[in-house]
């Protein structure tokens, strides 16, 4: 009896070196913690800006016949405590915002922005997030004067366009194929808000990406966005006759599966 007795002793005390050299079972730098955290902001409509901050997580399940797990799900929460699941995450380094300004009656540039992000989600919503500041005209000083003079991004730093997307519609697409989506785009931007109707081409590149682009290129009105007293100094600062407040805008957007 006295020799069972020690052996139990023995295992236990095997055991607890065992779980101290594999550094207990938790702590900060569990390799089993598969949660992450992220957080945005979003410009509303209102005169200053609202932040929505997003966590988001990924559940993974773990098929006990074969010892493989799988991911199930990557969701994002808002502070209204309303829970979207991602379908597709978009690309920023593969993704482009192009948009033209006229000066001068007849001369024509093209600027993009840096930054975009954006999601669209299972319940068919896709929200696209554009950074203001990351305007880029390629001179600098215009940067700036976009930047200060006309977006205002200390008060304005974001623009938001949302619209409805038929999922069901794409996921049934076959890779390679093409479809026209015809939407209505809310776009949020100064503090003001707009409806604009297009036509998208979708481009299912494989089961896991997609491109999505305008049709043709989508014509915004600077003044729908309070921005008339932001253009007439620009015309000042560049002794410019004229800036035209019709601005085409195209984009080419590159979504992989959430």
């Amino acid at each position: 009896m006295m020799k069972l007795k020690f052996i139990a002793i023995l295992l236990i005390f095997s055991q607890s070196l065992f779980f101290s050299a594999c550094g207990g079972g938790g702590g900060d730098d569990a390799s089993d913690d598969t949660s992450t955290s992220t957080s945005t902001s979003t410009l509303t409509s209102t005169a200053t800006e609202t932040s929505t901050s997003t966590s988001t997580s990924t559940s993974t399940a773990t098929d006990t016949s074969t010892g493989t797990s799988t991911s199930t799900s990557t969701s994002t929460e808002t502070d209204t405590g309303v829970e979207k699941v991602v379908a597709w995450r978009l690309n920023p380094g593969s993704s482009r915002l192009n948009f033209l300004s006229t000066k001068k009656i007849h001369i024509v540039e093209t600027h993009h922005f840096d930054t975009l992000s954006g999601f669209i989600y299972d319940d068919n919503t896709a929200v696209l997030t554009i950074d203001l500041s990351s305007v880029n005209t390629d001179i600098d000083i215009r940067d700036t004067r976009m930047k200060d003079v006309l977006f205002e991004v200390l008060s304005f730093p974001l623009a938001t366009a949302e619209n409805s997307l038929n999922l069901a519609s794409i996921e049934a697409m076959s890779a390679g194929s093409k479809q026209i989506q015809t939407i209505t785009t809310s776009l949020m931007m100064h503090g003001l808000s707009t409806q604009i109707d297009s036509n998208l081409i979708i481009h299912k590149v494989s089961s896991d990406k997609i491109i999505v682009r305008s049709q043709k290129p989508l014509l915004i009105n600077a003044l729908d966005f309070g921005f008339a007293a932001g253009i007439d100094e620009l015309k000042t600062l560049a002794s410019l006759t004229s800036i035209s407040t019709a601005v085409p805008v195209d984009f080419l957007l590159v979504f992989t599966r959430g």
